[in-house]
């Protein structure tokens, strides 16, 4: 099956704890990785553009991305600490589902939940207009948005989009090893880094990007508009 790796920082137990229940209650057994802490992390690199938090972040990211390169499996899904699954998805399924899902689809990285609240609300026609132009991509042969069923949902497949939020996303070993080292010594947040890379490599045919609609998993703090923000980032 597909592992599944945790990332925690020590300070924050309440959250191991929460975390692992949800996972326990969904049949899944997560991997620890031990997030670095910004608050008692070495200097920063010369030449870093983000802040000491968002660094030490992305370093925790990359802590999950070589376990996923060094590992034997195909790929691995991470969950940040603060990550809500779905109770909708059968999770155990679509960790066996997926190595063969993002073979098929030609996917490197698949993120599994985004901060939805920030594209819910948009008016009917933003809506009309945004599934006339998908229509459009691929009469021109450019869209090759895919429906596929994970864990007994139907999900609609983004490629080339990666949205706000890195708490739940796969990744391939071969993506692992070749994009650890891109986001050195630092120059924007991670789930900036994946935005931007997922743009850049739409049309890589081994590397390609994607994310799922609708989000399978949500952060803890951002279910709304209105939740107060509970994050050790910033």
């Amino acid at each position: 099956m597909t592992p599944v790796y945790v990332i925690n920082l020590e300070r924050r137990p309440d959250r191991r704890r929460r975390i692992a229940s949800r996972l326990a209650h969904a049949g899944l057994e997560p991997r620890w990785i031990d997030a670095i802490d910004a608050r008692t992390m070495p200097d920063s690199p010369s030449g870093m553009l983000t802040t000491p938090s968002h660094y030490a972040c992305w370093l925790s990211h990359v802590r999950f991305l070589d376990a996923t390169r060094d590992g034997d499996a195909q790929c691995a899904v991470v969950f940040e600490d603060d990550a809500v699954p779905s109770p909708r998805v059968r999770w155990t399924t679509l960790l066996e589902e997926l190595p063969r899902a993002m073979a098929d689809l030609r996917l490197g990285y698949l993120q599994l939940g985004h901060v939805s609240h920030f594209f819910r609300g948009r008016s009917l026609l933003r809506r009309t207009a945004q599934s006339l132009g998908d229509v459009a991509r691929s009469l021109r042969g450019r869209g090759d948005t895919a429906s596929i069923r994970l864990g007994g949902m139907t999900c609609r497949v983004l490629p080339g989009k990666s949205r706000p939020g890195t708490h739940c996303y796969a990744v391939t070993r071969d993506f692992a090893r070749h994009v650890r080292h891109l986001n050195q010594p630092g120059w924007v947040a991670a789930d900036g880094f994946y935005e931007r890379l997922a743009s850049a490599l739409r049309h890589h045919a081994c590397h390609r990007m994607a994310t799922l609609l609708p989000s399978l998993v949500e952060q803890e703090s951002r279910l709304s508009r209105h939740d107060a923000i509970d994050s050790d980032v910033g």
